[in-house]
Formats: C-alpha cells, sequence, structure tokens
C-alpha cells in the first residue's frame, strides 16, 4: 500500500493503521502516529524496551554489577533509548516528536559505545556482545526509518488541531 493511501485511510477513520514497510534495505514496523495510538503500541518501543530489560538483567548477572560507573552508564543510555521515544510521541507535535527520536538514536549510538568498553573489560561475552549490539543497530536503523517517515509525512500533531469539547451536562 502506498504511503499517500495510508494517510487517507488514517484520515478516514481516525486510528492507527500499521505499515510494514521496507526502507533502507531493512524491515520496519510502524505504526503511523495518529491519536488514540499510544507509544506502548510502537514496535520500535516495544524492541528498545525489551533490550533495556535485557541489558538490566545482564547487568545484574555479570560482572559489570561491580563496575558501577559503567553500569550506571550504559543503563541510563538503554533506558534513555524508551523514555525519548515516549516523551516524543506524548508531546503531540512533529518537530518535538523528531526531536526526541533524535536523542533516542543518539542514545542508542551511545549505548553501542558502552558495549564495546564492557566487553573489553570483560564483563559481556563475544556471544553476549554481539546479541545486544545487533539489537541496539537494529533499534537505531527503525528510529532512523521513523524519523525519516516522520519527516515525509503530513503529520503535524495533535497539538495543532482545533479542540473541540464535547460535554454532558450535569444531572
Amino acid at each position: 500500500m502506498h504511503l499517500s493511501t495510508i494517510g487517507k485511510k488514517i484520515r478516514k477513520t481516525g486510528r492507527a493503521y500499521h505499515s510494514y514497510m521496507y526502507k533502507f534495505g531493512f524491515y520496519l514496523g510502524l505504526i503511523i502516529v495518529t491519536m488514540g495510538a499510544t507509544f506502548e503500541e510502537l514496535p520500535v518501543w516495544q524492541k528498545a524496551n525489551d533490550l533495556c530489560r535485557r541489558v538490566f538483567e545482564l547487568s545484574e548477572n555479570s560482572s559489570l554489577k561491580k563496575d558501577f560507573g559503567l553500569k550506571d552508564q550504559i543503563l541510563r543510555s538503554a533506558g534513555s533509548i524508551t523514555d525519548n521515544i515516549a516523551e516524543g510521541y506524548e508531546r503531540d507535535g512533529r518537530r518535538e516528536l523528531i526531536q526526541f527520536l533524535s536523542v533516542a538514536k543518539g542514545s542508542a549510538g551511545e549505548l553501542r559505545s558502552q558495549l564495546y568498553r564492557a566487553r573489553d573489560r570483560g564483563h559481556f561475552t563475544q556471544e553476549e556482545f554481539d546479541e545486544l549490539y545487533r539489537d541496539v543497530v537494529s533499534i537505531s536503523k527503525m528510529l532512523a526509518g521513523f524519523i525519516h517517515y516522520v519527516k515525509q509525512s503530513e503529520y503535524t500533531g495533535t497539538k495543532f488541531r482545533p479542540l473541540t469539547f464535547h460535554l454532558k451536562p450535569e444531572i
């Protein structure tokens, strides 16, 4: 389905529409930003949240547990990815969404760098490093695709729509 068709379908239904697109040679499972959808429904947020959980579990079950500085940096970077996706989405503005997605992408790059340090210090095996690294790269690509999509879309955010209220009379 072409993106302009998806946009028309969204405007007609007012609900989130799942778009599975191939951009830049990788899979993107995006939920197009519309009223009614939540950040928890975004596949990129779900994947980042899963990564955050796995990074925490690994940090608690490895020698990284005693490297307080690096452990703190790694956990903050992993959490920053999900937090910035959520915050940008909840801000309800196109430019803010792009800005926060860009910050989340930067946090993914920061996490990749920290994973190298953890591996080099012997906190992670090569297999653990490879799995986490592969997932962070995948999230970065999903974020890049999401940013590209939002920049190309007509989405302006809900804060720029006129507000209408439907008040029920009190009885």
